[in-house]
Formats: structure tokens, sequence, C-alpha cells
């Protein structure tokens, strides 16, 4: 294998694919496969889990393929003193990375070894609306928790109902995350059945769909593999086999008593109450009455602190209970406008957020024991 690619280029492509290399297991995963052919380079890597593609555009000599570590590829690249660079292969299991006045050789192991996916080239690709799916993603990837455990799942469980509505879900034991969108509005014109993706699959398909081009994001399921491509990347994702937390129940349809509340305001006193707070003392204290919501934290040890907001309010009821304060901060975070809704019914314990300016977007939270 021998090709001429510019630095920028491949310092862009080894970036890509540095999410998925293995530091520990088999030294065949810590490599990235190279394969050049067509006039086109193309990097790949896997954790088994999750695969990456990235194809650039390069000026192939001689077709081929070869390994190199992936880590001290990309830093070799990115300090590379020249703006174009060569790659060689030789018979020596080595690669070579050559510039006029610089040479660098790095360890390779058999292409053959590596672990590529067999299917991608069988996968039936869909085109959906890549901003909404975004939208999708971004609103409910936060409560998705980092390890799964007997009450909650490590992935985002997605669906399309019989309404034709597509529903994306999250939560751990203390908060959930819903988002939802008509699948026509979605543009994704296929059910792929009930499907959990894993949280690190959730954030390479938001790398996907920031680095789209003109040509969008077309999504594909096959083998209980998740498939996500643009116009430079492909990303597989092994979906999660497990069963999901059965949610619906604890989202009651009448919420009764709600509050209007400034997204910015209410941030910035969070922020100010995050002071008072620490690795045990990590709620805040809400309570709700008409036209006021008052906010404090802290103990004698650590200071308190107590502000309060204007509100517009509707209901019955006076609210008082404690939250995870940096549940409350991700929930908020996820609003799209300028003010959020804090609802509550006094049929269960915890509260909800929604967005006035995006019906599709729920969160609900469990309060906390500070006794």
């Amino acid at each position: 294998m021998k090709v001429q690619i510019e630095k920028d280029l491949l310092v862009k492509a080894l970036n890509s694919v540095q999410s998925v290399v293995e530091k520990k297991g088999p030294p065949i995963l810590s490599h990235v496969l190279v394969e050049a052919e067509n006039g086109k380079v193309k990097f790949f890597a896997t954790d088994f889990d999750l695969a990456i593609w990235v194809y650039t555009d390069a000026v192939v000599v001689e077709e081929g393929k070869t390994t190199a570590p992936a880590r001290s590829f990309f830093e070799i690249a990115k300090e590379f003193p020249s703006q174009t660079l060569e790659l060689k292969s030789d018979d020596l299991g080595r690669l070579d990375i050559l510039a006029e006045k610089a040479s660098f050789q790095l360890p390779s192991l058999e292409p053959s070894d590596f672990p590529v996916d067999q299917f991608e080239e069988e996968v039936e690709y869909h085109p959906c609306n890549a901003q909404l799916l975004e939208k999708a993603l971004s609103k409910t990837a936060y409560a998705i928790p980092v390890s799964g455990s007997s009450f909650s799942i490590a992935g985002l469980y997605v669906y399309c109902d019989s309404q034709g509505v597509y529903k994306f879900v999250s939560c751990d034991a203390f908060r959930l995350a819903r988002f939802q969108i008509a699948r026509d509005e979605l543009g994704l014109n296929f059910d792929p059945g009930e499907i959990i993706i894993p949280r690190k699959g959730v954030q390479e398909i938001l790398r996907i769909i920031g680095d789209a081009g003109v040509d969008g994001v077309f999504l594909g399921v096959h083998e209980n593999v998740l498939y996500a491509k643009n116009d430079r990347m492909t990303v597989s994702i092994r979906l999660l086999d497990a069963s999901f937390p059965a949610f619906d129940s604890i989202i009651p349809p009448e919420r009764p008593n709600k509050a209007e509340i400034s997204v910015d305001l209410f941030q910035q006193v969070l922020r100010r109450m995050a002071i008072f707070t620490n690795q045990v003392w990590k709620h805040v204290n809400l309570a709700i009455s008409p036209g006021i919501l008052e906010i404090s934290a802290g103990n004698a040890e650590i200071g308190m602190a107590q502000e309060e907001l204007s509100i517009n309010y509707t209901g019955q009821e006076v609210f008082k209970s404690s939250f995870n304060l940096k549940y409350l901060s991700d929930a908020v975070g996820a609003v799209s406008g300028a003010t959020f809704c804090f609802e509550w019914s006094s049929e269960m314990e915890g509260g909800f957020i929604t967005d006035p300016e995006d019906p599709g977007y729920t969160a609900f939270f469990m309060p906390m024991v500070t006794e």
C-alpha cells in the first residue's frame, strides 16, 4: 500500500475513530485498519460493540491495506511537520509515514486478523430528518445511566407506537427523559422495532449528525445492529438485548398543578445554589406557592442560601420537595424555549418538567430523602 494524503484529512479521519479504540484487550483492537482503493482511504476501528468507518480522499499510488496503533498514528499525524504525508506499508510488518525531511515507522499487525464487520454492505439504509433526530437524542441522552443495574438499562429505548409516533426514552432509578415525535415528521419511514441503543452509541450517532454534509444522515438495522452513516462516516452499534423498564405508568396524563418558570433565571439560581452543595449534600429545596418559587440549599456546616423567583402558577396546592440539583439542571437544560413548566400531581411523588415550545419533551425525577 502506498498513498499520499493531506495532513488535515488524515488527522480528522484518525480523530474520528479514537472513541472506539480499545486500550485494553486484544492488541488488534488498539489498531486502526487502513485500506486504500479506488482513490480513497478507509480507516476502520472497533471495540466489538461499536465500529467506525471513515472515508477520505487521497492519491492512491498502490492499493492495499495495513494496520497501525491508532493512538500513536493520530499523535504523529497531528505533529507532522509537512502538510502532505506519504503512507507506505512494507513486507516487514511496518507502516512508514514519510515526508521530504521526516520519516516515522509504526508496527503493523496482519490486516486479515482485523475483526471487520461483514454485514455493512447488506444494510438497507433509510433517510431521516437529521435535525429532529439530533433533538430527540440530545433531549434524552442526559438521563442514560453510565452503567446498568437491576433498576435501569444503560441505553436509550426507541420504538414507534401504533399511532405512528416515535418515542425516545431514557431512565435510571431516579429520573426519566422522554421525547416523542411523529414518524412522518421525523422522516424515518421504517420500523426498527423496539430497540435499545447503548449510551456510547447515542454519542456516536450525535457525532455522525454533527459531521453530516448536504446528503444528511441515513439509518438501518441488520442482525440486531444499528447502522448510521453520512457522506464521510459510518458507525455500527450493537443493540442491547434487554427489557426496558415499564415507564408509562409513572407519567400521569393529568398534572393539574403547573408553574411556568424562566429557564435562564432558574439556571442562574441553580449555579449559585451549587456552591452550597457537596458530594453528600447534593440537593436543593423547592417550595412553590401562587406567584413565588422559593429555592434553598445548604446546611449549617457548608452554609445556606435562599432565593425567590416570580412565576406564573396554575393550581390549588402548595408544593414542597427536595431534588438532586444536577438532575434539575440537566432536565431544564434540554428545554428549547425561554421558559419551562414544572408540573406535579398529588397522586404521586416527584416532579415533571415540560417545554411549552416543544410538547414532545417530558422529564420526570423522584424527590430526595433529606432527613
